[in-house]
């Protein structure tokens, strides 16, 4: 909506759509950090599966423990 109609504030569009510009905000933040953890997690799966390229999924998902416990990355429940 802010790009079809760049001269109206978020202010104003939160508040047309009964969302507060904090809870705008925090929604971005929160997408913006899943995307870059997303971008983490699939380099180090693509350096694990160079290095053993028949590796399944459960081992791959024990292998990536340190990695997420490094970058305090939280995956499954929330």
């Amino acid at each position: 909506m802010k790009e079809k109609h760049g001269n109206i504030s978020v202010q104003c569009i939160c508040k047309l759509l009964g969302y507060s510009p904090q809870a705008y905000y925090k929604h971005n933040k929160k997408h913006f950090h899943q995307g870059v953890n997303e971008g983490l997690i699939l380099e180090q799966i693509d350096r694990i599966r160079k290095q053993q390229p028949r590796c399944g999924g459960r081992k791959l998902f024990i292998e990536l423990q340190p990695f997420f416990k490094e970058y305090s990355i939280s995956r499954g429940k929330r």
